[in-house]
């Protein structure tokens, strides 16, 4: 199988038959292999953190997965899927880091274990981080949703049920990991609640909860409304098939 019904250039001979090509089906199923094996390990370390910075740099590691899966299927809509990833996560990534940012300034902690209670005292930041879980645990109408379904039609359209299992199911896990710390951290009640200096955690400025609710608002109208970002995806989706064929 070719992709794009292209042949691949040359890149290292280690990698080409005596025809002169790559042997497309064994290369792409060991892409795809490796982008479901990232995805599994992100999410099962993610599961086991309780600083929330490393949480979110396992589910990085797992969400480049997707994206490795997507470019992996190399078909169209799989690279469309890929790209289309690549672009919601730096949106709900940045803005799950922008909070985490602003938690870490006022209670002074990243441990979840030290946390709770925060979203009396923190709205939007709560509002934020809901949001931004919601965006990569592929909830629908957000973001995240509409490029992970991509991703699995991609697979199941290429014959690969098997990856959309796998991807279907570290979704699932993404989900219930990141709202499992949300609720810990803003509905649980935290463990030192005596202290006195608990009274003095408040919302962040304006200048930092700004930044967050513009970028939740993108997660949101990127995933009710997807056709916006279509035309640069296309372009850059059909640059890449471009690239398969031979000079």
């Amino acid at each position: 199988m070719l992709i794009g019904k292209h042949p691949r250039p040359r890149l290292h001979s280690g990698t080409v038959r005596r025809s002169g090509y790559w042997n497309d089906a064994e290369l792409l199923l060991f892409i795809v292999v490796l982008g479901i094996l990232t995805m599994l390990v992100g999410i099962f370390m993610a599961l086991m953190q309780d600083d929330l910075k490393r949480l979110l740099a396992y589910h990085s590691v797992s969400q480049m997965g997707y994206i490795i899966t997507g470019l992996g299927v190399g078909t169209y809509l799989g690279i469309y899927g890929g790209l289309f990833h690549l672009f919601n996560h730096t949106l709900f990534k940045a803005l799950l880091f922008l909070c985490v940012g602003a938690i870490s300034s006022v209670a002074g902690t990243r441990l979840i274990h030290n946390l709770g209670g925060l979203g009396r005292k923190m709205p939007i930041t709560a509002l934020c981080f809901f949001v931004g879980a919601f965006a990569m645990g592929g909830l629908p109408l957000f973001n995240g949703f509409m490029s992970k379904l991509t991703i699995f039609l991609a697979c199941a359209k290429a014959g690969m049920l098997w990856a959309t299992v796998f991807a279907v199911l570290t979704s699932l896990l993404t989900l219930f990991c990141l709202l499992h710390a949300a609720y810990r951290v803003f509905m649980g009640k935290r463990m030192d609640a005596t202290n006195p200096a608990n009274e003095e955690i408040k919302e962040v400025s304006p200048l930092m909860w700004g930044g967050m609710l513009v970028l939740a608002l993108l997660c949101f109208v990127i995933g009710v409304y997807p056709q916006m970002v279509f035309p640069i995806l296309n372009e850059s989706t059909r640059a890449i098939s471009a690239m398969t064929a031979l000079p």
